[in-house]
């Protein structure tokens, strides 16, 4: 038996178990309350889920658990602890994923898969420059402590980026919200994105999760778990938001998350000026390395960058796409020098509106 029937035979049987810790509801009990609790699951799905005939899908897994919670919360019997460890059942589905797909080699990771709009390479006199003395706005929000995760370096390499932004791109304004709180970052989101502005970018830092619709979104420091919808950032949400106050811009959405690449919506309707750069593929975690001066996220690469500049830039100003592909090459090279699989890849896209926009000037090494 391979190392991924193990993986999964081993999540079915954790799923089993917890149906037998809450007294063996039927399928169709765990239909209704995972109705009940929002989610869909019907009770032919539930029982494929436990009968190991291939891996359930993520959401799927979460509707099967909460449905378990729920259904021995209401009977009054004692919820067993694996029932409220939500991330840990992610995590699990996670490693059973990528067992199945093969670890790509070097010259396969330029052939994964993009979005459908992916900005073409600038053009020598065709740019879309943002005018300096204009109002640009640059939201970053770093959350690094999660009730039931470890805690990330989200807030100190926020901080790396803001102080680069001062050095490289002083127009911008730049706002900065660490760890805050589900209806902190929903406010500080949707101000940021109503105020007059040529250029709005809302840089999130954190752990990613994928809740029960299998949309992306950021843990808070008051997330709650059996409350995902409602107590966590929808990222994916974000640029429908953009769309409805777009007001001729641009938006920019950077996504320093596992998972981000879900995040990677198709054009939002209205929104004709728009990027987003993700940290990983869809299926990919977001690792920290402690690289120098502890600048080792996907962050802390793209502050850096702006720190030291791109060599060989041909334009006066870093571009968001030479940003992205310069800040590829470094996460490829050390997600490789720690044996990391290469679905971690920064991905991006964006509208054929703009060839070049210009986020900072450049300072070649």
């Amino acid at each position: 038996m391979g190392a991924s029937e193990d993986l999964i035979d081993a999540l079915v049987a954790d799923l089993r178990q917890l149906r037998h810790d809450v007294g063996q509801p039927s399928f169709r009990e765990l239909e209704i309350h995972a109705r009940k609790v929002g989610n869909h699951l019907p009770a032919s799905t539930a029982s494929d889920a436990v009968r190991g005939r291939r891996l359930p899908k993520l959401t799927v897994v979460i509707a099967f658990v909460l449905a378990c919670r729920h259904y021995a919360e209401e009977f009054k019997i004692p919820v067993p602890a694996k029932a409220r460890e939500m991330y840990s059942w992610q995590e699990a589905h996670e490693k059973a994923t990528l067992t199945l797909t093969a670890p790509l080699r070097e010259d396969q990771v330029d052939a994964l898969p993009r979005a459908d709009h992916q900005p073409p390479r600038p053009h020598h006199g065709k740019h879309f420059w943002m005018p300096e003395r204009q109002r640009c706005l640059y939201l970053l929000i770093g959350s690094g402590e999660v009730p039931g995760l470890g805690p990330i370096l989200a807030p100190r390499d926020c901080k790396f980026m803001a102080a680069a932004l001062q050095n490289t791109a002083p127009w911008m304004s730049v706002s900065m919200l660490i760890n805050p709180t589900n209806q902190e970052a929903h406010k500080a989101v949707c101000h940021t994105l109503t105020e007059r502005s040529e250029l709005v970018v809302v840089h999130v830092v954190g752990h990613g999760f994928l809740n029960e619709s299998a949309r992306l979104s950021l843990p808070l420091r008051d997330s709650q778990e059996d409350n995902l919808l409602q107590t966590t950032l929808d990222l994916e949400g974000l640029l429908a938001q953009a769309s409805h106050h777009s007001r001729e811009r641009a938006v920019i959405l950077i996504v320093d998350t596992g998972y981000a690449g879900s995040a990677i919506p198709q054009v939002p309707p209205g929104l004709e000026h728009w990027y987003v750069l993700a940290a990983t593929g869809p299926r990919g975690h977001a690792y920290e390395w402690g690289g120098p001066a502890g600048r080792g996220s996907f962050t802390g690469v793209l502050a850096q960058l702006l720190q030291d500049g791109i060599p060989n830039c041909p334009y006066p100003m870093v571009t968001v796409i030479d940003l992205a592909q310069a800040a590829r090459e470094i996460v490829l090279r050390r997600t490789s020098d720690y044996g990391i699989n290469s679905q971690q890849v920064v991905t991006w896209s964006g509208s054929e509106s703009i060839e070049a926009l210009g986020l900072a000037y450049n300072r070649p090494t």
